[in-house]
């Protein structure tokens, strides 16, 4: 006959409750390894954006030139077509000059010298009101200030500082439009003298340092015609 005893007690470490403690325990251990060596810590995450932020790679960035269409004053290029009738406009008084006036838009947009108007919008409309303007001043007799502030250089330009020579008398009354480019215009200037003859100046202006400036010929003269009549001019006259 066999007898059996009671079932010797198992080792604490054989225990279940031991058996899951270990288990929880060691995934504990897994999770702190994960989150110490593989999740960055907060500060790594934050400071990573905040620095490209700070100091972005360099790129090489073009300085904007002048613009070349405007004019010393500002005034900008604006429309470029030739104006098909006579523009109109405000004439104002320079000292004794009277002459087109349209400071925003056209010119003259600044003085020198006290009375001398200049700087003119580098547009069709723009080269008109300067040679309106240079037209004014031969008519008043402003040789010098022509000559000094809206005149090209050359020798023509010297030879009318030394001897100015030409006798305009009368009024601004019309103008034609020959030719235009970016930075030649030609414009013939028609004056009514005071017997009522009319003579035509064919004037050449050049875009000049961001002005129209006017060409003189080299003997210094204007070259002035006799017109018979005004059919081919569109009227432009401030008296």
């Amino acid at each position: 006959m066999t007898t059996t005893g009671p079932t010797p007690e198992k080792a604490w470490y054989e225990k279940p409750w031991f058996i899951v403690a270990g288990a929880f325990l060691a995934l504990l251990i897994v999770l702190c390894l994960v989150i110490v060596f593989v999740v960055p810590s907060p500060e790594k995450v934050t400071s990573a954006p905040t620095s490209a932020a700070a100091t972005p790679k360099p790129t090489a960035t073009a300085v904007d030139p002048v613009n070349a269409d405007e004019s010393v004053c500002g005034l900008p290029a604006g429309d470029q077509d030739v104006p098909k009738t006579a523009p109109t406009t405000v004439w104002k008084e320079f000292g004794t000059a009277t002459v087109p006036f349209s400071p925003d838009t056209f010119g003259p947009g600044a003085v020198v010298a006290e009375d001398v108007p200049t700087c003119f919008a580098h547009n069709p409309t723009g080269a008109l009101y300067a040679a309106g303007t240079i037209s004014g001043l031969v008519i008043a007799q402003e040789f010098a200030a022509v000559a000094d502030h809206l005149a090209a250089p050359g020798p023509g330009l010297d030879k009318v500082r030394d001897s100015p020579t030409a006798d305009v008398s009368g009024s601004l009354a019309g103008y034609q439009y020959l030719s235009y480019n970016d930075d030649l215009a030609v414009i013939s200037i028609a004056f009514a003298a005071a017997n009522g003859a009319y003579v035509a100046w064919p004037m050449t202006l050049e875009w000049i340092d961001g002005d129209w400036k006017v060409q003189i010929p080299d003997d210094g003269n204007a070259p002035f015609s006799q017109l018979d009549n005004l059919n081919q001019f569109e009227g432009w006259s401030g008296v």
